[in-house]
């Protein structure tokens, strides 16, 4: 019955008018947008803003549309433009906030997601953002002690346990992450990233098995999902699951094109399979996003050496010689005896 309706409301859409006017096309995107058409909504927003860039509230709404095809990098411009006549927008401070927090952009996503915290109608989705935010910022301190806040201020539900086995799991406190994550999905199995933090965890012990399945239930939630998305890719692009691997790694290069573990993942399945023109501008991403993988010089040497173009293979090379010397240093140094005091004879 949705579907016929999407159909029906498709097609009422095709049969307006054409639009001539900003106003008319902003009018036209809604309706897309309703009909779940987010892609043509999003280019019926931007011909609205080329005919009007100062009608703002546009921005807004294609924000919100880019964030519901899960493109969260293109998200963040229209929604910082809408929120600069607009700086006390809830809805559009929570949407940045959370494309920030896709993006692992923690430290640019706290005052967002704060600020929206702030405002009237804040749920306990809001909290965990805000919790997750926290958690990843490199700030263990200050982290640990948000969010035992945030999940006092939640009460013993499931999203109290979430950001806890979050704080744990990024403690590497794998069994205590287990304990309050699965409490979390006991209580409420539809709550997202509950089951992708269970998989990242189930990873941490070797339990791929049961990270796939929990990789899987996470998408079936939150479809774009970028790490879930890649890191499912992942696991199955090493056993040769190529058709699904490559659906899942694109999606979540859409869903963050700067995720150089995904362009470089996708890169070498496509030079594996010998589609050598497609693995070219991934593997080129990926090193410029990864100037220290060893791996993704490599591959991109192997690549430029099928495609003839041996200087550019021979660069990638050395400079795969280069990292892996330094990395070599590093390993001597560590198992060299630390002498603080030369004047002692440790003989």
């Amino acid at each position: 019955m949705k579907l016929a309706w999407v159909v029906v409301a498709v097609a009422a859409a095709a049969q307006q008018p054409p639009a001539k006017t900003a106003e008319e096309w902003s009018d036209h995107g809604a309706q897309l947008a309703r009909a779940g058409t987010i892609d043509q909504a999003i280019a019926a927003y931007h011909t609205a803003l080329k005919l009007n860039p100062r009608l703002v509230p546009v921005y807004l709404n294609l924000g919100i549309a880019y964030f519901r095809a899960g493109r969260y990098a293109e998200a963040e411009k229209p929604l910082r433009r809408f929120l600069g006549e607009h700086g006390g927008n809830a809805q559009a401070r929570h949407l940045l906030g959370l494309s920030l927090l896709e993006q692992e952009k923690f430290a640019a996503a706290i005052p967002e997601l704060e600020a929206a915290r702030r405002a009237p109608g804040a749920d306990a989705s809001m909290l965990v953002a805000l919790g997750v935010a926290y958690a990843r910022t490199g700030r263990p301190e200050e982290a640990e002690k948000a969010v035992e806040g945030l999940a006092r201020e939640l009460g013993g539900s499931a999203e109290a346990h979430l950001l806890l086995g979050i704080a744990h799991a990024r403690g590497k406190e794998h069994e205590k992450a287990i304990e309050e994550l699965e409490a979390a999905r006991r209580q409420n199995p539809q709550l997202p990233w509950v089951h992708k933090w269970l998989a990242q965890t189930m990873m941490s012990l070797t339990r791929e098995p049961e990270a796939v399945s929990l990789y899987r239930e996470e998408l079936k939630l939150n479809p774009r999902d970028a790490e879930a998305n890649y890191q499912l890719g992942a696991i199955l692009e090493r056993r040769g699951e190529d058709v699904e691997a490559e659906t899942l790694l694109s999606t979540a290069i859409r869903s963050r094109p700067d995720n150089g573990d995904a362009c470089y993942t996708l890169g070498k399945l496509y030079q594996r399979q010998g589609k050598l023109k497609s693995a070219l501008p991934l593997l080129e991403r990926a090193v410029r996003l990864l100037p220290e993988n060893t791996s993704a010089h490599y591959q991109i040497g192997q690549l430029y050496r099928r495609l003839g173009r041996q200087a550019e293979a021979k660069q990638h090379f050395q400079v795969v010689e280069r990292l892996q010397q330094t990395q070599r240093e590093k390993d001597r140094q560590a198992i060299l005896p630390l002498v603080k005091n030369p004047a002692i004879d440790l003989d």
